[in-house]
């Protein structure tokens, strides 16, 4: 597994062998405790080796899921049961999926009665489906932490002290009423700003840059220093309505505090990657994570070993943050481990490679007829196999 040299490669070297127990169980050894192994397990799809040696562009659909699939299109999809599921036949026949270029496209087909289930990736208004009596809101497929990552590797932005200002110049920037403290949602604490007005932070974010030197010494409204203005580029993901919306507020934070910002949205969350991830090519870009996937990811964006080697594409290194997250994935004890979580918030608050910004939850409406959806984001997918329309007893 860790020979091909994926984004999560690294986390199948502590492997030490793999016994095949029979057709179906396999049993994998491993050279050391490793509490984030069960992480790299979901993250990764097995197929066999002969496609991956041929490349990603000719892996097959494998699958053993309660549906297989009929066909596909960029479009649509359609799933039928499989009638050789391990835990039984679906009581669906088959789930069709239509992709819509947008949300109003798919408010609009659910409103029409053309949809019997949708998940709402952007801004959103619940008064408005109050009016929508044949489905039921609220229940929430995942929570998605937004933060802007800190490329270090521009000279810029090697000072810890810079990139302290920035976190406190964009600190309370949120886009919806509610804000986020759900259990290991956020990078860090943000205790030393919670407590302050977003006024004060950004005075407290002038302060701490004059102090590094960075001052509007010519009366332009940015801060310069040496004959370099402070100029930031910002890469955002054009298809994301959030990243849409939240930048404009960071622009209009940084520039009351005299950095002038230029940002470039790409196409998609995918064109993000490929500029942001692989070629590294940015100073601030806003991204979006799984809140679950919590300690694996940090360990995946923060530790110096993965610089240049799938991860850290900020080239973040610190060695105390390494010693922690190294403590957090290899000790087996629970209480170690759950120490070197606080010690690691607030080593990434004195050193912040990244700034945290909120915890976006994304609904899902789906159609009153239908009930025995899981009410866990991992299992609501495969609980498709217990859906049914209702009965009059349920």
């Amino acid at each position: 597994m860790s020979r091909q040299g994926g984004v999560y490669s690294f986390g199948f070297a502590n492997i030490d062998r793999i016994e095949v127990l029979s057709a179906t169980v396999l049993r994998i050894k491993l050279k050391n405790y490793d509490s984030f192994f069960p992480f790299f397990l979901n993250a990764v799809h097995i197929v066999p080796a002969k496609f991956i040696e041929r490349g990603i562009d000719s892996l097959p659909v494998i699958g053993s899921g309660p549906f297989r699939l009929r066909s596909f299109s960029p479009e649509h999809i359609e799933l039928e049961a499989n009638q050789d599921y391990f835990l039984g036949r679906p009581f669906l026949d088959g789930v069709i999926v239509d992709i819509y270029p947008n949300q109003r496209t798919c408010l609009s087909k659910l409103i029409a009665g053309d949809a019997d289930l949708i998940i709402l990736t952007g801004m959103f208004d619940y008064d408005v489906f109050e009016n929508i009596q044949e489905f039921e809101a609220g229940q929430f497929l995942m929570e998605t932490q937004y933060w802007v990552l800190l490329n270090v590797r521009r000279p810029l932005l090697k000072n810890s002290g810079i990139r302290k200002s920035l976190l406190a110049a964009m600190s309370g920037i949120d886009v919806f009423s509610k804000n986020n403290s759900a259990d290991g949602s956020v990078l860090y604490h943000k205790d030393d700003f919670s407590s302050l007005s977003e006024m004060d932070n950004l005075k407290k974010a002038i302060k701490s840059l004059n102090e590094e030197g960075w001052r509007d010494s010519d009366g332009d409204f940015f801060l310069d220093k040496n004959g370099q203005v402070f100029r930031v580029n910002f890469l955002i993901a054009a298809d994301d309505e959030v990243s849409q919306r939240v930048v404009k507020q960071i622009k209009d934070n940084l520039e009351q505090v005299g950095i002038s910002v230029e940002y470039e949205a790409v196409p998609s969350y995918k064109d993000l990657i490929a500029k942001g991830f692989i070629n590294r090519d940015y100073d601030l870009m806003l991204i979006s994570s799984n809140v679950r996937s919590g300690m694996p990811q940090q360990y995946l964006f923060w530790h110096s070993s993965l610089i240049d080697k799938g991860g850290n594409s900020g080239g973040y290194n610190n060695p105390e943050v390494d010693r922690l997250l190294d403590e957090i994935r290899y000790n087996p004890n629970p209480e170690v481990r759950k120490k070197a979580e606080k010690d690691l918030a607030i080593a990434l608050k004195d050193d912040p490679p990244g700034v945290p910004l909120f915890v976006k939850e994304t609904p899902v409406l789906v159609n009153k007829e239908f009930v025995g959806f899981s009410d866990d984001p991992f299992e609501f997918f495969s609980s498709f196999r217990n859906v049914r329309i209702r009965e009059r007893s349920d």
